[in-house]
């Protein structure tokens, strides 16, 4: 029976999953020296199944935008790309640490795979599925022009008064609502 448990153990099919699988910073602003990058960085969870002795977890970039205006980093807590789980006292549960630093507003999306092998002679690679990284970075001037809200104001003469009307409500040349 212990030689059947081991012979279905070391035939599994390793499952490398990341929770959630689209990081997105959102909207960030280029700060006065033209930089921008967050507070902190942001976590998903990184977990596996079937993972064989001496076999970690790497991630391959699969597409990412043109490095001399934006860097993402995808790291382990040991600041690598790497995340061991070679043995059967590794927690097949992790954190992955996303960041990024731009120089140039811009829409950014970078696509990511983390990938173990299926033996122990790292000869048949498993890839996860795909995890995403997006960030909008605009300059501090469109980050005004995106956030302002359109205000409509015109006079008129009422009653021979002159009333102003800023987004429907009247107001007196004084500023007294009517």
């Amino acid at each position: 029976m212990a030689l059947g448990m081991f012979s279905a153990m070391s035939f599994a099919t390793v499952n490398i999953t990341v929770t959630p699988n689209v990081i997105d910073f959102g909207t960030v602003v280029l700060d006065q020296n033209g930089e921008a990058q967050p507070e902190d960085f942001m976590t998903a969870t990184l977990s596996w199944t079937g993972m064989q002795d001496y076999c970690g977890v790497w991630v391959d970039t699969i597409s990412a935008p043109n490095s001399s205006l934006i860097e993402f980093s995808v790291v382990s807590d040991s600041g690598s790309d790497y995340w061991y789980a070679g043995d059967p006292w590794t927690d097949p549960e992790t954190t992955v640490y996303v960041s990024f630093y731009a120089v140039a507003a811009g829409d950014y999306t970078a696509q990511y795979s983390f990938y173990s092998y299926e033996d122990e002679d790292w000869e048949v690679k498993s890839a996860g599925t795909p995890f995403t990284v997006k960030v909008k970075v605009v300059n501090a001037t469109t980050a005004l022009d995106e956030t302002a809200t359109p205000v409509e104001v015109r006079k008129e003469l009422r009653n021979g008064r002159l009333v102003i009307l800023r987004n429907g409500t009247a107001y007196s040349v004084e500023g007294v609502r009517e």
